[in-house]
């Protein structure tokens, strides 16, 4: 049970911790980890953020692939223009 993270620079960074708690959460920085702060809140069926991984092209551009725990298959793909506030 690993989290998902990526940093596009040294500054700016995204993670989906894995905790049954926060798992439909990402928490982003903008000082290189040293402060958090949660980006996204999802409700549990439309995003699983610990189950597959995120990608982020730039600061503000970010893609998601929904997956569906029951059926094992992709099901929505979710894209965000704001680094990740709003999807």
């Amino acid at each position: 049970h690993t989290s998902h993270f990526q940093f596009i620079n040294d500054s700016i960074g995204w993670v989906m911790p894995r905790d049954n708690n926060i798992n439909n959460s990402i928490f982003k920085t903008n000082d290189g980890g040293k402060n958090w702060f949660c980006a996204s809140k999802f409700g549990y069926a439309d995003f699983q953020a610990w189950q597959k991984p995120f990608i982020f092209v730039d600061p503000d551009t970010g893609y998601y692939f929904s997956y569906n725990s029951f059926s094992g298959q992709y099901y929505k793909i979710w894209k965000t223009v704001d680094g990740g506030l709003n999807w």
